[in-house]
């Protein structure tokens, strides 16, 4: 009886025990706060780390970023350079009036070529004055640092325009005042070695061979058989417009699109020899032709003739016009400005009767007067039939009679001779 009773005892607790043992597992079991408590811990420390690594990845590109404000110094060279390139090529294409040409860089004073080939003449003998082929070595022999040059140069020959035949039969004088009306002036020599030959150095505006293709020059030359007028009055004599027909080689200006100098200059070989001026010089001693013409002369860079006064007039002679760069584009003032009637032009007398001529008055020098027939001071009436008195003579010794018509201006100087390049 007492050991059945203790093995239900037994039996009692060990079930009791095992109740509880069950319930706790049942309880921790359905217990949201104990099962979700590590989950929680887990997502909340893992993704630290991983959003400060996505955040070192964002802030890393950033300085290159196009939303930055202020891009970064390697950034800021290359868009600095840009700049100021861009404003040099600006600089320069403002430099001169849209029918110049800007002439810039640096130009050697003596300057030594080398002819490798002769051009053979009539009589099959070589042109000691006209070189076919140069050697490309050349050699400055400046015994200082080139000079510096920049300036502005006609494109064309005047009037500067392209397909238009260039003026001749214009005197240096003239030629310097239609610059100055238009607020330039007759190029130097130097500044027409420059432009022609180019830092290169070249002995023709096209190179270093002489080719009649590119340039309008070796044309047969044709002997002079009467004295020249200035333009105007030429062309309204029909013997001088006549004799100017049988002479004249001229082609419009710009026509030989290859015959063009380093910097953009059109015709400065051949065509028409072209005034330059020499300022250094004493007046009347100051002007001088450059470049050749359409004949079988030099039609060089270099060569120079300086025994043309400044009043000549050849067939053969025309000009263009140099100014500052950099500067703003110049009016005619109304002493320089072209007359708007024909009553208002200074008259030379000819042969043939007065016809306009253009003479304002030269830039920055006194005016030079041309050396015209002046009736006397003060002008002797004479009288047909009163005698003279005694001693009534005028300043030039002669006594008072109508006055003969005077000479041509020019009619006693060599003109247009061969060899004018």
């Amino acid at each position: 009886m007492r050991r059945a009773l203790r093995f239900s005892l037994c039996f009692s607790l060990v079930a009791l025990a095992v109740g509880l043992v069950g319930c706790q597992l049942i309880e921790e079991h359905n217990d949201p706060q104990a099962s979700t408590t590590p989950v929680a811990v887990q997502a909340t420390a893992a993704p630290r780390p991983k959003q400060a690594k996505h955040k070192r990845k964002h802030t890393k590109p950033a300085p290159v970023s196009t939303l930055d404000p202020e891009p970064p110094s390697d950034g800021a060279e290359p868009e600095g350079e840009t700049t100021e390139a861009s404003a040099a090529a600006n600089e320069d294409a403002n430099a001169c009036p849209d029918d110049m040409v800007l002439v810039n860089g640096d130009y050697c004073r003596n300057v030594q070529h080398t002819c490798l080939e002769y051009v053979m003449d009539v009589e099959g003998s070589p042109d000691k004055d006209r070189c076919k082929k140069y050697s490309t070595v050349v050699e400055c022999k400046d015994d200082k640092p080139r000079r510096k040059m920049r300036y502005c140069m006609d494109r064309y020959e005047w009037p500067n325009k392209k397909g238009e035949i260039p003026y001749t039969l214009t005197s240096w004088e003239d030629a310097a005042r239609m610059c100055n009306a238009v607020g330039k002036r007759l190029c130097t020599q130097s500044e027409f070695n420059f432009a022609c030959e180019g830092e290169e150095m070249r002995p023709h505006a096209t190179g270093f061979e002489r080719d009649d293709k590119k340039c309008n020059i070796d044309k047969p030359w044709h002997k002079r058989r009467k004295n020249m007028l200035p333009r105007v009055q030429c062309e309204a004599s029909p013997t001088c417009k006549a004799e100017m027909d049988r002479l004249d080689g001229r082609e419009p200006s710009g026509s030989r699109e290859e015959c063009v100098s380093p910097f953009g200059v059109y015709d400065m070989n051949g065509n028409v020899n072209e005034w330059v001026s020499m300022p250094w010089k004493s007046p009347g001693k100051r002007s001088a032709v450059k470049g050749g013409w359409w004949g079988p002369v030099r039609n060089r860079c270099r060569p120079i003739v300086q025994s043309h006064g400044e009043t000549y007039i050849g067939y053969e002679v025309g000009f263009r016009c140099c100014s500052a760069a950099d500067q703003p584009a110049k009016e005619a003032t109304a002493s320089s400005a072209a007359p708007s009637s024909a009553a208002a032009v200074p008259r030379i007398r000819t042969g043939g009767g007065s016809a306009p001529i253009f003479r304002p008055p030269l830039q920055g020098a006194r005016p030079v007067r041309p050396p015209v027939a002046q009736p006397p001071s003060p002008p002797v009436q004479a009288k047909p039939a009163a005698k003279p008195k005694v001693g009534a003579e005028t300043a030039s010794g002669e006594t008072a009679k109508p006055a003969a018509p005077a000479q041509p201006e020019h009619s006693g100087q060599r003109t247009a001779a061969l060899g004018g390049d």
